[in-house]
């Protein structure tokens, strides 16, 4: 994949788009191995988010329908948006500048 992505070929922030997505989903599933063992309300605020994250992933990012058509944009576009809804402290895999021009807090 690190040929094909990344400035001349796709957006610049592809590739560390896709690190910190596969970050976040591997963080989603200890999170959902953890409420197992301790219940899903003893959980922490972060945890929680994850959570969250991993249903905003499931249905506004990769619920893509075989007949949609969208573009690469615009799923990088969505990938912003689901990330957003993580801690801007978890997102350590992403620069500081392109979290700030996202919007990300």
């Amino acid at each position: 994949m690190r040929h094909g992505v990344g400035p001349g070929r796709t957006r610049a922030d592809h590739l560390d788009l896709a690190g910190q997505l596969l970050a976040a989903l591997a963080r989603v599933r200890q999170v959902r191995e953890l409420a197992e063992i301790v219940g899903e309300s003893a959980l922490g605020e972060a945890d929680h988010r994850y959570l969250d994250f991993a249903t905003a992933f499931r249905t506004g990012l990769a619920g893509q329908g075989s007949t949609d058509d969208r573009a690469l944009d615009d799923t990088l576009d969505r990938a912003w948006q689901v990330l957003g809804r993580l801690p801007r402290a978890e997102l350590t895999l992403l620069p500081d500048s392109a979290l700030d021009a996202h919007g990300i807090g």
